[in-house]
């Protein structure tokens, strides 16, 4: 038979490698233990990130999900979008976006989600805080993410201390990325927000 059946762990195990390959010369910080979580990830100035993200998390043996408007979902991109780990959001639903992501992560073991707080990879100084309002909604830790060009590194800094107010969290948030350089240089901004 040329084709043998391949197990699960062996896939898995083969991904990482691959993974591994492909962002060889990045310095990779390893990521804790994580069954729910949310991860934010910054700078996001390129697209190009998605897919050092992507890397990054399957060489370390996850497959986290990423939000994506529902109607993106239609044949034939469903299915890769699926695969890719993207959850469909109904922004037409009355149950708010908070309130679904809220159901993924008590109708799941394992969901870790992805999300880049500053919205677009343009150069924006207040960044969403809607990751925020998840998380404590879904009482799951929040991780600060990272993909660093300036030191060519990549991986998960820390845990974000998520008490206080929305403003003093994103600005603990933003404080752990103001050393940190985007691909495309001058699109990130990581100073203290000034909206309360």
């Amino acid at each position: 038979m040329l084709c043998a059946r391949i197990d699960i762990k062996t896939k898995r195990k083969m991904g990482r490698k691959l993974s591994r390959f492909f962002i060889r010369g990045w310095n990779v910080v390893e990521a804790p233990e994580m069954t729910k979580a949310l991860v934010i990830m910054a700078p996001h100035t390129s697209m190009i990130d998605f897919i050092h993200g992507k890397l990054y998390f399957s060489s370390c043996g996850y497959k986290p999900k990423f939000l994506m408007k529902a109607e993106m979902f239609k044949w034939p991109l469903s299915p890769i979008l699926r695969a890719l780990g993207a959850v469909p959001i109904d922004r037409s639903k009355k149950v708010g976006q908070i309130r679904q992501v809220v159901e993924a992560y008590e109708n799941n073991d394992n969901f870790i989600l992805v999300m880049c707080p500053e919205g677009t990879r343009k150069k924006v100084k207040n960044w969403k805080r809607g990751f925020i309002k998840m998380a404590k909604n879904a009482n799951v830790p929040v991780y600060c993410g990272f993909i660093d060009y300036k030191t060519h590194s990549m991986g998960i800094k820390c845990e974000l201390d998520m008490s206080g107010d929305d403003k003093e969290i994103m600005n603990r948030a933003k404080a752990v990325y103001a050393d940190m350089e985007g691909r495309n240089k001058g699109c990130f901004d990581a100073s203290p927000d000034d909206e309360n």
